[in-house]
């Protein structure tokens, strides 16, 4: 992780010189890993009373966000009480409310014994609300829902279970990852310490744990890359291309227009197939160091042969691993979309669109199989099957069938139900049940900066309401499949690091228009009579109130898809109506 200071650029930050001289940590200086970012802190930086009784028990002050559930250690009683972190003062202390109801304001680095609350079942808190019968210049907040995820965040964790079945299925699902990762796919070799060069690039590993929506336990052995030396220092390329999503959008009108299947496959440990291009050495997981020891009584190290999940150049050498691949079959990248890929076979025209390990195959059913069959001598492929029959970058995917008897597949719909429930989750408590927004996304409003909160009092009131998680959800809905809440979004952003009342009005009202148009959709017509690209451009003059800059607005059509959009504001003002037309 990275190596940081909490107090930033401050005299305790050049007083212990965190970024040169102490790159490693002693005993008297320890490092204490973030149990959210990962990010490491040296005991010294953290400038705390009671250092953290564990190393990965722990939470950096960014990651001390209204919500945590922490445990605070009372000392009249010796014993831990749980509590939830209501509201954060600029200060960097905290309110917290307890589960017997009582309320305190602490200083979690100067005062007070805590830890982050670990138990045999992690409890998060899903969302908080205001008291609406409560003082507006004092509000009281309560914890509407606290949801049980049954997923450890450390080893420690599954052993501290309660539940013997539990913990034994945890265990098997890490066990069974090792063995994949160590013994049946070779990623790494055990090494002594005294094998590894003095100079040689060595990173800390972590499992990583989920249930999956089917009910199965999940564990990833993820090296820390961030611990890595930089893409300048290693000379190495580490981006990898993902394709557009109005790439995507032009695939389905294809595939619609030219009545073609469209599959989806998934390579499975994608990352774990390209082999590795930098000798990196990494610390054994926990629970693995003690089980290998080297001949003086300290754990191996691992010397990675092959990319791991977390190493900084994976995602560049799988992506090269696959674009070879599908060179020498014939295909060719797009100069537009390097993700998109073509070529023709049998007399028909393929494309195969890959984002990361996840291919989108538009081809007819005789290449669709000889395609697959030179995909898996290559890759352990898992076929998903047709398009419609999955979620596909967060959308559901429909056949489209005109009402007319006789005329059959017309097309694809595209809608994002699921990102609908999440968004409903996050303003759950914030949303009226009925809402006469008049299907208009924000209604005649000319946001401001006059809007704005001008004390740290009304900041403090604002910041406990999920404008920005609303307006990220909101935002996706804008470049997926709802083009006409590009404006508003684009508008609510303006102000996302400091927004008014007027501006979550606005956001309530455009979160309501997309929870009552939920089934809307975006409809990709196979209509193969207008196959001509077709744009739209238009803007205002001066809209931005503020800074006299114009918007401009534009989409783009193959046939009657619409293809891409946007609405931007211009850099420059404008100083007529066609000079803002023009930019």
């Amino acid at each position: 992780p990275n190596i940081a200071c909490q107090h930033g650029k401050c005299k305790l930050a050049k007083q212990h010189n965190c970024q040169e001289k102490r790159k490693h940590a002693t005993p008297s200086n320890p490092i204490f890993l973030c149990d959210r970012c990962n990010d490491a802190y040296y005991a010294k930086c953290l400038d705390m009373k009671h250092l953290p009784l564990d190393e990965e028990q722990f939470l950096c002050r960014k990651c001390r966000t209204p919500g945590t559930r922490i445990d605070v250690f009372v000392h009249s009683t010796a014993q831990w009480i749980t509590g939830t972190i209501t509201k954060l003062h600029h200060n960097h202390n905290v309110d917290v409310l307890f589960q017997n109801g009582d309320r305190r304001y602490l200083d979690l680095d100067r005062t007070q014994r805590w830890r982050p609350h670990l138990s045999s079942t992690d409890k998060t808190v899903a969302s908080l609300y205001v008291d609406q019968t409560s003082d507006p210049a004092n509000p009281t907040f309560y914890v509407s829902r606290v949801s049980a995820i049954g997923t450890p965040k450390q080893y420690n964790d599954i052993l501290k279970m309660q539940d013997q079945g539990e913990r034994e299925r945890w265990l098997h699902a890490t066990d069974k990852e090792w063995r994949s990762i160590y013994e049946e796919q070779q990623v790494l070799k055990l090494v002594e310490r005294c094998e590894v060069p003095t100079n040689a690039i060595i990173v800390p590993s972590s499992f990583i744990w989920k249930m999956k929506d089917d009910g199965t336990y999940k564990a990833r052995l993820i090296a820390i890359g961030s611990r890595m030396p930089s893409k300048e220092v290693l000379e190495i390329e580490t981006q990898a291309p993902a394709p557009k999503l109005s790439t995507v959008r032009l695939l389905l009108a294809l595939a619609a227009k030219f009545d073609l299947p469209a599959n989806l496959a998934d390579i499975k440990t994608a990352f774990l197939s390209a082999k590795a291009q930098n000798p990196v050495y990494m610390h054994l997981p926990p629970g693995f160091r003690d089980l290998n020891l080297d001949s003086k009584g300290n754990p191996k190290l691992a010397l990675l042969l092959k990319s791991i999940y977390g190493t900084a150049n994976a995602p560049f050498l799988f992506y090269n691993l696959l674009r070879n691949f599908l060179f020498t079959l014939g295909f060719r990248p797009s100069p537009f979309d390097p993700c998109l890929h073509s070529m023709v076979r049998n007399g028909r025209r393929i494309w195969v669109l890959h984002w990361v390990d996840d291919l989108l195959m538009v081809m007819d059913d005789n290449n669709m199989k000889q395609f697959r069959i030179e995909l898996e001598k290559q890759f352990e492929t898992s076929y998903k099957g047709a398009l419609e029959d999955n979620l596909y970058l967060g959308m559901t995917v429909q056949r489209w069938w005109t009402p007319r008897p006789g005329d059959g597949f017309k097309g694809f719909k595209l809608t994002q139900p699921h990102l609908v429930e999440h968004l409903l989750t996050v303003a759950h408590g914030h949303l009226p049940s009925k809402y006469n927004h008049g299907n208009i996304m924000m209604g005649d409003v000319r946001l401001s900066k006059n809007f704005c909160p001008t004390t740290d009092d009304e900041r403090d009131q604002l910041s406990r309401l999920p404008y920005r998680q609303l307006l990220g959800k909101a935002g996706y809905f804008a470049i997926n499949t709802m083009p006409q809440i590009s404006y508003p979004v684009k508008e609510l952003a303006r102000f996302a690091t400091n927004y008014g009342y007027k501006h979550w009005e606005a956001l309530v009202r455009l979160c309501c228009y997309i929870r009552d148009n939920r089934d809307l959709g975006l409809y990709i017509s196979g209509d193969r009579s207008n196959m001509v690209i077709t744009g739209y451009s238009d803007a205002d003059w001066n809209g931005v109130v503020d800074s006299n800059l114009s918007t401009t607005g534009w989409i783009v059509y193959l046939g009657d898809v619409p293809v891409s959009w946007c609405s931007r504001t211009q850099k420059c003002t404008s100083r007529s109506t066609a000079e803002s037309e023009y930019i």
